[in-house]
């Protein structure tokens, strides 16, 4: 559960990213700007890339403690293939909508 939390928090804070460094002031060569550009291409890639590798393993982590969770019975939880896509669907929107701002 900690880490789905911790996956949400980083989903939240994605969203005050900015994806493109624009300078601030004066004039800049193209090249500069190309340069800025890729260096901040860089370090943004490996934030999202890490985000998105927690939040796809907090998921596994919950959906793996819903199949493990003690019953009454000895019987197993079988979890619903559907419902399993719709909450991966939702952790993938939310991804998106947070990259989006």
């Amino acid at each position: 559960q900690a880490r789905l939390e911790n996956a949400n928090r980083n989903l939240k804070s994605l969203r005050l990213k900015d994806l493109v460094n624009l300078p601030r002031a004066g004039q800049q060569s193209l090249d500069h700007f190309v340069q800025i550009q890729q260096q901040g291409i860089q370090e943004k890639s490996y934030f999202l890339v890490r985000t998105r590798f927690e939040v796809e393993h907090a998921l596994e982590d919950v959906l793996q403690f819903l199949q493990n969770f003690p019953t009454d019975t000895e019987d197993t939880v079988t979890l619903d293939d559907d419902a399993v896509r719709g909450l991966r669907t939702h952790y993938g929107h939310l991804f998106y909508v947070a990259l989006r701002g």
